[in-house]
Formats: structure tokens, C-alpha cells, sequence
């Protein structure tokens, strides 16, 4: 590699860097009684986070700063979650939504993924779930729609069976 590459290389590194530098995780509820360290798992992704106790804050975050995530405590804003998800999506649309619901509201998980929530998570929250969806929304922020579309569509042939790549 020549020192025009090295160069080159180095400038698109600084670039991204501060793209991702920028980005906000937004904790819309009282985290308060969860046992994580917020800051450190976004600064994991070159993140800051910050926090919003209701839909006017988070408008004004939106205002400011570049969200790439908002955190939701389900029922938070006194109104049912497919509401609130609704609200955050309108108050911030490129923010990845990710709901944190309790047990008695598991049932509802997959009608949350299909109102549009970019995730959800069992509260109390787990480490390694919440950094496993902010990988998530990294890489949906860096990856093209037609290559993640193209490749949960890939179709593999291993020993003879279709095996469908990059579906979960």
C-alpha cells in the first residue's frame, strides 16, 4: 500500500469517525433502575447518549443532534406502546425505534416489530442485548438497503440443501 493509499485510507476512517461520532442513542423513559452503563455501550459505536422524558424533549433532540437510536420504555408516555412507537417515529423517522417492554407485555413482540419498531428488548435491559441492537442499527446505518435486501435473499446450496443467508 503506497502513502497515497494510506492517505486516502486514513481520510475515509476520519470521515466515518465522525459521522458516527455525531450520533445520539436517545433513553426515552426512567432507565434509572437499570444496572448498564448507556454511555459506555454507545461509545462502543462512536455514540453519545442522552435522555428525554417525554415527546417534547426528544423533538428537540431531533432539532440538535442526529439520533440514530431511541431507546422507549413501553408505556412510558402514559399511552399504549403502538401509540408511543408511533409519536417517536413521527418526532424522529431516521431513528432506529427500539422498545423495551416488561414480561406481562411479551406477548406482543412480534405485532411491535411489525408496527415498525426497529427492535425490541426485555426490561431489565441485558448488556449484551442492548449492544447486540445497537450493532444492529450500526450496521443498518452504514449498510445499503439493496445490499441487506439482496442478502436476506441470497440463497445458499451446502450438502445439497437451500439454505437462506442473512435471514435470523
Amino acid at each position: 500500500m503506497g502513502e497515497t493509499d494510506l492517505v486516502a485510507l486514513a481520510t475515509k476512517v476520519q470521515a466515518l469517525s465522525a459521522v458516527q461520532e455525531r450520533g445520539k442513542v436517545v433513553l426515552l423513559g426512567d432507565f434509572s433502575n437499570e444496572r448498564l452503563d448507556f454511555a459506555m455501550i454507545g461509545r462502543d459505536f462512536g455514540w453519545s447518549t442522552i435522555k428525554a422524558s417525554d415527546l417534547s424533549e426528544l423533538r428537540q433532540v431531533g432539532r440538535s443532534d442526529t439520533a440514530v437510536a431511541v431507546l422507549i420504555q413501553a408505556g412510558w408516555l402514559g399511552q399504549p406502546w403502538a401509540e408511543s412507537l408511533r409519536s417517536v417515529r413521527e418526532a424522529l423517522p431516521h431513528a432506529r425505534a427500539i422498545l423495551c417492554h416488561r414480561v406481562d407485555q411479551a406477548h406482543s413482540r412480534s405485532e411491535m416489530v411489525d408496527a415498525g419498531a426497529f427492535g425490541v428488548l426485555l426490561s431489565p435491559l441485558a448488556y449484551g442485548e442492548v449492544r447486540q441492537a445497537l450493532g444492529f442499527v450500526w450496521a443498518s446505518r452504514i449498510t445499503p438497503p439493496q445490499k441487506a435486501a439482496f442478502a436476506a435473499k441470497k440463497v445458499s446450496t451446502i450438502d445439497g440443501t437451500a439454505r437462506h443467508l442473512g435471514a435470523a
